[in-house]
């Protein structure tokens, strides 16, 4: 599906009877007078006018506060939220409607508060009950005016609408469960901004290649989750390397052998393990007695003892330890599987150990992006491949805390499954926002492509992803922003499925995208067409308003900025503050101080809008003439002297001139 409209009769104090459309694929209007619901197919419409895979896209813009959120809102919240965070008296104040296209022929519509359409057929018996304060349905276009609900309609696509905001409102309030006692049937919104790090890792050396990015090289630093610290059973102590700094006999930063290195990660997987398998499938006495024994091996191993084959060993004896008690209970295969992938993303990390900067509490991935390196998206897609595991098999286990008495400290269990965890990226904040963004976008569609059996399904059966984005250009240059949705069509051009020994694009599954950002860049409306751009304003009363007929695609972008949508002003406010401060010393009546003249000619010389700085000097001069004998003409002569003779002093000018004067022509 994608949104196609959108219908507000009343929400909070700022939206009131205004609608918008999202797609120029159909002309839908609400009449709120007539109550009536009109919806056209445009014959005009430019389908792939953005590429094979998006259908459509809209830009919000408006000021701070012009209401380009809260619209993203209305879309984007969950069911739970759109609740318990709307508006409530006798009644629900909070009342609006969204239609989406299904296909050619079917409408799906989603509708919060009480809103009459005469035009659906039976649509009336959907407003009684629980209708009153929710409602959705399948509907189609039987003539002109005639629109009819489908009661026996199934939709056999999960569509899915995907919201990337840094914060999201949410409500910590359980209105929802004593409002609606059943589920409502809206489509899935889910929090965006997720991503895979082996999608990063493609996009880095992809966009790097194609010259957007530009750090060659770049360090990714996995830290040691700070919560298992503290759970230690000594089985290695660091040695720091010989060239680890020392300022005034105290050390203060530590290179970590190698080995050392290796022996802590792994003493640290051991550590984080043990804890969990007690938590979950705890035999007792004998199976920490057994772990104890393999503990012990270890402690007594010397540095140049370990290798891959050993630790291979060594993990080989702790897994068959649980083996050998945790069948017995229903979530040990849980805590097996779990062990594989802590195994094979130690074991890339090893293979990667070139690549490796080791540290105590964390060690940094040295990553170039002059080609591609299989052992570094090795260590990527195992990290990738753990955090999933824990994500789909974890999050449904009731897990209480994890006492280690030994020291002291406990540790929730479902928040420390990882040993370590990316925690930051070297590079500049806009290359990595930008990364951020393009993968958390082709990681939501791939993912839930992947979850949807599409080549079982009909032809017509076309899945759409719905990507909301707040202020999508944030922290990134000028020039990014320019080119922002020319990344984003190229690179979801670009996404292919492979089935058996072929690539398919997402296009020839019928997938398509529909992308609706919030902007404060001019640059990006220059690459909409006017059906694509929402723009918002306030009225008087602070209800919002739409600014109709923006023009914009392939437009100056000078031009694009004088619209008051972006500012009313094309310079500065303190600027003009300067500017305003010497008009009125030119025209007041008493004359200029001493340090008045000083810093006018400061300022009027720092202008560099030349008719601008021109109006002021004549502004000036004019003052200058007024005060003195010395006429505008010998002003701007010794004006010019000084421009031509920079370096000389007054003296030094002034026989110059005389020489000039007594030269015979």
């Amino acid at each position: 599906m994608k949104l196609l409209f959108i219908y507000i009769e009343s929400y909070g104090d700022m939206f009131k009877d205004i609608s918008f459309n999202f797609s120029a694929e159909y002309n839908i209007k609400y009449d709120s007078q007539e109550q009536e619901l009109s919806i056209d197919k445009n014959s005009n419409y430019p389908s792939r006018f953005y590429g094979r895979n998006i259908s459509d896209i809209t830009g919000i813009v408006g000021k701070n506060g012009a209401g380009k959120t809260s619209l993203l809102e209305i879309i984007g919240r969950n069911n739970k939220d759109r609740l318990e965070l709307s508006n409530f008296k006798e009644t629900l104040e909070d009342r609006y409607f969204m239609v989406f296209l299904e296909n050619d022929h079917k409408f799906y519509f989603e509708g919060i508060g009480k809103i009459m359409i005469n035009n659906i057929e039976n649509y009336i018996d959907r407003l009684s009950g629980e209708g009153e304060i929710y409602r959705s349905f399948f509907f189609e276009k039987i003539e002109d005016s005639h629109l009819q609900i489908i009661p026996d309609y199934i939709n056999r696509v999960i569509d899915r609408i995907v919201y990337i905001r840094d914060e999201i409102i949410q409500s910590s309030g359980d209105r929802l469960q004593l409002l609606v006692p059943e589920e409502i049937n809206f489509i899935q919104r889910v929090k965006g901004g997720k991503y895979s790090w082996v999608v990063w890792y493609k996009l880095y050396l992809n966009l790097f290649r194609k010259g957007t990015i530009e750090t060659p090289k770049i360090e990714i630093t996995l830290r040691f989750d700070d919560r298992l610290k503290n759970i230690s059973r000594r089985i290695s102590v660091p040695t720091s390397d010989e060239h680890s700094t020392t300022f005034h006999g105290r050390l203060v930063v530590v290179d970590e052998w190698e080995e050392d290195f290796f022996n802590h990660f792994f003493e640290l997987i051991i550590n984080q393990f043990i804890a969990i398998t007690k938590q979950v499938c705890y035999e007792g006495d004998d199976q920490d007695e057994e772990i104890e024994k393999i503990v012990g091996h270890i402690k007594g191993l010397k540095r140049d003892d370990f290798s891959i084959d050993r630790f291979r060993q060594l993990f080989e004896k702790i897994e068959q330890v649980n083996e050998k008690y945790d069948k017995s209970h229903l979530d040990g295969s849980i805590v097996r599987g779990l062990f594989k992938y802590i195994v094979n993303f130690f074991v890339s990390v090893y293979a990667a150990k070139e690549y490796i900067l080791p540290g105590i509490y964390e060690f940094r991935l040295v990553v170039s992006a002059d080609e591609h390196n299989q052992r570094i998206y090795e260590v990527l897609k195992n990290y990738d491949a753990l955090q999933t595991y824990l994500q789909d098999k974890f999050d449904s286990l009731n897990l209480d805390e994890i006492d280690e008495p030994e020291n002291n400290y406990k540790v929730k269990a479902d928040e420390s499954y990882t040993p370590f965890i990316i925690d930051n990226v070297n590079m500049s904040t806009g290359e990595r926002n930008l990364l951020k963004l393009l993968s958390s976008i082709v990681y939501a569609v791939n993912v839930s492509f992947r979850e949807i059996p599409i080549l079982q399904g009909s032809p017509d059966e076309i899945k759409n992803y719905i990507f909301l984005i707040d202020e999508i250009e944030s922290t990134m240059h000028l020039e990014w922003s320019r080119n922002l949705i020319f990344y984003i069509v190229n690179e979801l051009d670009e996404i292919t499925i492979r089935l058996g020994n072929k690539d398919y694009f997402l296009s020839d599954f019928g997938v398509q995208v529909q992308l609706i950002f919030s902007t404060h860049s001019p640059f990006l409306l220059s690459d909409l067409n006017r059906d694509s751009i929402i723009a918002l304003t306030k009225d008087k009363t602070g209800k919002v308003k739409k600014i109709t007929n923006i023009k914009s695609f392939a437009q100056n972008i000078q031009r694009i900025m004088s619209n008051e949508f972006f500012i009313k002003n094309s310079y500065g406010e303190f600027a003009q503050e300067k500017i305003k401060e010497i008009i009125l010393c030119c025209e007041k009546k008493e004359p200029f101080k001493q340090e008045e003249k000083e810093h006018i000619r400061y300022t009027i010389n720092e202008i560099g809008e030349p008719i601008l700085r021109k109006k002021l000097q004549e502004k000036f001069i004019l003052k200058l003439k007024e005060e003195s004998v010395v006429s505008a003409e010998e002003v701007d002569l010794r004006n010019t002297l000084k421009k031509l003779y920079p370096t000389h002093s007054q003296d030094m000018i002034t026989e110059r001139i005389l020489e000039i004067l007594d030269l015979d022509f």
